[in-house]
């Protein structure tokens, strides 16, 4: 059943995100993530990630799936 879950979820990642299909195994990683650091009845009071660790998830750095990032690099000292 969960493997059902992670490929549902991580196909309306893809849809969402309008990627290719080739991010397959990235929407699975993070949807596999996801669901561990959320709340479930299985363990009261805690998520799955806090209940194997011992430790609160840290959720801030979290971001939108297919997030479109730049990236800018340094101005290259030139030799002389």
């Amino acid at each position: 059943r969960i493997n059902r879950t992670l490929i549902e979820a991580a196909m309306s990642m893809l849809i969402d995100s309008h990627l290719p299909h080739s991010f397959w195994a990235e929407a699975i990683s993070t949807a596999a993530y996801l669901r561990n650091r959320s709340p479930t009845r299985a363990v009261a009071g805690m998520t799955p990630y806090e209940a194997w660790t011992g430790r609160k998830p840290q959720v801030d750095g979290l971001r939108e799936f297919g997030f479109q990032a730049l990236c800018t690099y340094p101005k290259m000292k030139e030799r002389s």
